[in-house]
C-alpha cells in the first residue's frame, strides 16, 4: 500500500498536506522524497514544510497545501490556458535540470493548481540527482511510462521531457477548440467570424511527438520545449481559480469541487467576439505556408554521430525539413537594422543578421532556414574564431560533446562539425569576451561551473 496523504490545519492555521508510511518501503520514499524535495526549493515545486522519523521507522512528510485540483482533476481547458500550464510546467522543469535534479514520475496527478492558476509539481518520491537510481515506486499511467527507462535504470532528464509531452498530448486532445472543419465549410462566412485554431493544437501535437521521441537523444531539452509552446500559442496564459473555488477543508480524500475553471472558459459570445486578430493571423499562417512552398528553404541536419550540413534538394512538399531548397539572404551595401536575437554578420555582407532558434534545432536566418544538430541539442550562434562570421556551435548535453561549425550550408556544399571538445554535465552555451574583443564560447554545467571551449 502506498503512504496516506491528508489535509489540514497546522499550529498556525496554515494548511498543510501531511503524507504517513504505511510500510518500510514508503518510509523510503518518503526519506528520499524530502531529500529531494529539500535541494528542489523552487516556487514550482511543493514546499517542504518538515519531515518527522518516528522510532518505528515511520516518516511523515508535511508540505505546504498546493490546491484541491491537479491536471487529473481539472477537467478540459482551453487551448491557451493548457498551453500556459505546460509552458510554466516545462519551465519549473528546466530549471530542475539545471540544479541536476530530475522529477522521474511526472503525470498529470503530479501537477496540482493553486488558486492563481500556478502550477505546483509535486510527487518526488521517485526523484533524485540525474544518473543516480531513485527508490523503486509505483510506476506511472502508462501512457507516462517512457519506454526508455524502465525500472532500475537510472534518472535522466530525457525522461522528464516524455512526461512533459505526454502532458502537452493529454492536455492538448482534452482540451477545448475547433476541430478541423469540413473543406466545403472552410471558407464560409461562420469561420471567418470565427476562424478555426486547430493548426495551433497541431502544432503543440508535434512538439508532444518530438518530446515522446523513442530515442530519447532525439527528444528537445525541457527549456526548449518551454519556449515551443509560449512560440506555438502566443497567447498562452495561466488561468486564475474564481475565488472561492479553492476552498480548504480537511480530508483524507481528494478534494473534488465544482469546476473550478468554469468562469474562465469561453462562451459563445466571446469567442464570436475574436474579430480581426483571429482572421489576421489565420490569413498570415496560410500566406507563410504558400510562401514556403514556392521559396523553399536550406537545409542544415544533424547527421548520426556528429552534427552534418547535406546539401539541399528540390522540395516537392513543405512538411518536411528533410529536403529543402537553399535561398540565400539577399546581400545589401546598406545594413538594415537587425530584428530579433542579433548573432553578427552570418552571410559575410559585412551587416549584422538576427536569428531565431526554435524546438528541434531550426535556425533562421534572414530569409534562410537550417536544422543544425539534433532534436535535444543547445545551439549558439556566434563569431567563435572572430575572423568577421558567425557559425553555429552545438551542445550535446547527453553526450557532453560540443561542436563548432566553421561555416554555413549552401548549395553544393556538405559541412560537418566534429566534436570540439566534451564537458561532462553540460547544459547550456553561453558567449563572453576576451581582452580583444573576440567572443569566447563557454559552457555552462549543471554544477554552476563555465568551461571555456577551444575554438
Amino acid at each position: 500500500m502506498s503512504e496516506r496523504v491528508t489535509t489540514d490545519l497546522d499550529g498556525d492555521g496554515r494548511p498543510v498536506a501531511r503524507k504517513r508510511s504505511r510500510s518500510t518501503s514508503d518510509a523510503v520514499r518518503l526519506n528520499n522524497e524530502a531529500e529531494v524535495l529539500e535541494l528542489a526549493r523552487h516556487p514550482g515545486v511543493a514546499e517542504l514544510l518538515r519531515v518527522t522519523r518516528a522510532e518505528d521507522g515511520s516518516v511523515e512528510l508535511v508540505t505546504a497545501f498546493a490546491g484541491t485540483h491537479s491536471l487529473d482533476t481539472c477537467g478540459p481547458l482551453p487551448v491557451r490556458h493548457a498551453a500556459g500550464l505546460l509552458a510554466a510546467v516545462a519551465h519549473t522543469v528546466a530549471d530542475l535540470h539545471d540544479l541536476g535534479i530530475v522529477h522521474g514520475r511526472i503525470e498529470p496527478s503530479h501537477v496540482v493548481l493553486g488558486t492563481s492558476g500556478q502550477p505546483v509539481l509535486c510527487g518526488f518520491a521517485g526523484g533524485g540527482h540525474a544518473s543516480t537510481i531513485p527508490p523503486a515506486s509505483p510506476q506511472p499511467p502508462p501512457d507516462f511510462c517512457d519506454p526508455a527507462a524502465p525500472i532500475g535504470t537510472p534518472l535522466q532528464t530525457t525522461t522528464d521531457v516524455f512526461g512533459l509531452g505526454a502532458l502537452l498530448r493529454t492536455l492538448v486532445l482534452d482540451s477545448e477548440g475547433d476541430v478541423e472543419p469540413i473543406p466545403d465549410r472552410r471558407w464560409s462566412l461562420a469561420r471567418l467570424r470565427r476562424p478555426w485554431s486547430g493548426y495551433q493544437r497541431r502544432a503543440l501535437l508535434t512538439l508532444a511527438d518530438q518530446a515522446t521521441d523513442d530515442e530519447p537523444l532525439r527528444r528537445p531539452p525541457a527549456r526548449r520545449v518551454a519556449a515551443a509552446i509560449r512560440d506555438a500559442i502566443p497567447a498562452a496564459q495561466l488561468a486564475p481559480l474564481p475565488q472561492g473555488a479553492a476552498a480548504f477543508e480537511h480530508t483524507e480524500d481528494p478534494v473534488v469541487a465544482d469546476d473550478p475553471f468554469a468562469a474562465l472558459r469561453p462562451t459563445p459570445d466571446v469567442d464570436q467576439t475574436r474579430a480581426a486578430g483571429g482572421r489576421a493571423l489565420t490569413l498570415v499562417a496560410g500566406g507563410i505556408g504558400l510562401s514556403l512552398f514556392f521559396f523553399g528553404l536550406s537545409s542544415l541536419r544533424g547527421g548520426s554521430s556528429a552534427p552534418q550540413m547535406l546539401e539541399p534538394v528540390t522540395v516537392e512538399t513543405p512538411a518536411t525539413r528533410d529536403e529543402l531548397v537553399y535561398t540565400p539572404p539577399a546581400s545589401s551595401r546598406v545594413c538594415a537594422p537587425a530584428r530579433g536575437t542579433d548573432v553578427g554578420d552570418v552571410d559575410g555582407d559585412g551587416c549584422p543578421d538576427s536569428a531565431q532558434i526554435d524546438a528541434g534545432g531550426l535556425v533562421t536566418v534572414g530569409t534562410a532556414r537550417y536544422e543544425v544538430g539534433a532534436p535535444g541539442d543547445v545551439i549558439a550562434i556566434g563569431d567563435w574564431d572572430c575572423d568577421g562570421q558567425s557559425t553555429p556551435a552545438v551542445l550535446r548535453p547527453a553526450t557532453g560533446e560540443v561542436f563548432v561549425f566553421a561555416a554555413w550550408a549552401t548549395r553544393g556544399t556538405d559541412v560537418e562539425a566534429a566534436a570540439a571538445t566534451n564537458v561532462a554535465g553540460g547544459v547550456d552555451l553561453t558567449e563572453q569576451t576576451d581582452d580583444a574583443g573576440c567572443p569566447i564560447l563557454v559552457v555552462s554545467t549543471a554544477d554552476g561551473r563555465g568551461i571555456e571551449v577551444p575554438t
